[in-house]
């Protein structure tokens, strides 16, 4: 053999494999709170009272009186037939109805939701 020829002997080879793996990862866990906050309010809320008043009136008429309003007074006729030669209408008694307005503040409560959401990490071990 002459020095200047070469051969070339392998001696060792690599092969590469590549795969894949599912490992489990982070993990997350979701929570809902609702939170319920109960507050008091001051409401203007209005009644009203009513009184009932009769005043006898007797008196002879001709027709029958219509029911009619005066100021904050709702006045009824009340009216009855006797018997007479002829037949007249007697107005008997009226009755008045007087309205009041009551104007009141209460206090109302109620209930106020707000939801949060919270979100936390557990690491992979």
């Amino acid at each position: 053999m002459k020095a200047e020829e070469f051969k070339t002997i392998p001696l060792a080879r690599e092969d590469v494999n590549v795969s894949k793996v599912v490992t489990k990862g982070n993990t997350y866990r979701l929570s809902k709170k609702v939170d319920i906050e109960t507050k008091t309010e001051q409401v203007e809320l209005l009644s009203e009272n009513v009184r009932f008043k009769e005043i006898e009136k007797n008196e002879y008429i001709d027709d029958y009186p219509d029911t009619r309003t005066e100021g904050n007074i709702l006045i009824i006729p009340v009216v009855k037939e006797i018997e007479i030669v002829t037949k007249q209408l007697v107005l008997v008694k009226e009755v008045h109805v007087e309205k009041t307005v009551i104007n009141a503040i209460h206090d109302v409560e109620y209930d106020i939701k707000s939801e949060h959401l919270e979100i936390s990490k557990t690491d992979v071990k």
